[in-house]
């Protein structure tokens, strides 16, 4: 498997990192997600340079679902704010409004916030019970 980001990049990415962490499988998992991008980039719109962005943001973006950057640290009752803490899918966290942001296709934001369905649903009476309309007054 052909990464386009090394670990030692994605550690020069990312502030705190927690050296005993492997960072190969979020590595794994945003080659396989950036694979996919690229798969759906059917005008060309993605070089190297921008594949190899997303797929260091979305390393970033799993290193720090697992390990959350701290704005503020508690030390009397062990408490903590976290930064990023707003925001659904990739939009929870800083790596992955980057990896957002060079995705030109959007295929990432649509799959981050989901498809969303619009659905009809009737609410008067089944066909049976209705009044015709010469019956009705």
């Amino acid at each position: 498997m052909a990464f386009r980001c090394r670990p030692d990049e994605l550690q020069s990415f990312l502030r705190d990192y927690d050296t005993s962490v492997d960072l190969i499988p979020f590595i794994e998992a945003a080659n396989v997600l950036t694979n996919r991008v690229s798969a759906k980039d059917t005008d060309g719109v993605l070089g190297t340079d921008e594949l190899h962005q997303i797929e260091k943001s979305l390393a970033g973006h799993f290193y720090r679902t697992r390990d959350p950057d701290t704005a503020e640290e508690t030390t009397e009752k062990a408490g903590g704010i976290f930064t990023d803490q707003f925001g659904l899918g990739l939009e929870s966290t800083r790596e992955g409004k980057n990896a957002l942001l060079f995705d030109e296709t959007g295929y990432l934001r649509r799959i981050s916030t989901g498809v969303k369905k619009a659905q009809l649903l009737w609410g008067g009476k089944p066909p049976s019970t209705q009044v015709d309309y010469v019956d009705r007054d």
